[in-house]
């Protein structure tokens, strides 16, 4: 009876230890707490039971700690529909401001070329290039220079 339940405990140890050992080695790299990799590999196989079990509980990877490249399709825990998920709504919010304000931009650049399109056409009927032949008074006052005395 005592040796049928050594072979049974002996059988379970094994396959605790091929699980762990297989488990670790299936891990990324990044993702191994503790210790590293190739020292967690070797601590399951130079001390078999107890690395094993040191593994399952100081070297494994906390459940939801994996990154989302590593999780399976179905286990994210992220929101299912896009309008649900508030990041994904802030950021469409911040694309829809930036459109109207850069509308806005165009709209108040049109108008300054409108204008300014518009004064060229009104400056146009009297020009003022500072020689004194439009209609008003030069700009230095008397029409006569005073170097030219």
């Amino acid at each position: 009876m005592v040796i049928r339940l050594a072979i049974a405990a002996s059988i379970v140890a094994l396959f605790v230890i091929i699980y762990a050992l297989v488990d670790c080695l299936r891990t990324p790299p990044h993702a191994v707490r503790s210790i590293s990799k190739p020292a967690w590999v070797l601590t399951i196989i130079l001390l078999p039971l107890i690395g094993a079990l040191l593994w399952f509980f100081l070297g494994r990877p906390r459940p939801g700690s994996a990154p989302e490249e590593f999780r399976a399709p179905g286990s994210s825990s992220r929101s299912s529909a896009p309008d649900d998920d508030a990041a994904f709504l802030r950021r469409i919010e911040w694309e829809r401001e930036q459109q109207a304000k850069e509308a806005e931009f165009k709209k108040r650049e049109d108008e300054l070329k409108k204008r300014e399109g518009k004064n060229k056409k009104d400056d146009g009927d009297e020009p003022d290039d500072g020689s004194g032949n439009g209609t008003g008074p030069a700009p230095n006052g008397p029409a006569t220079d005073p170097r030219n005395n």
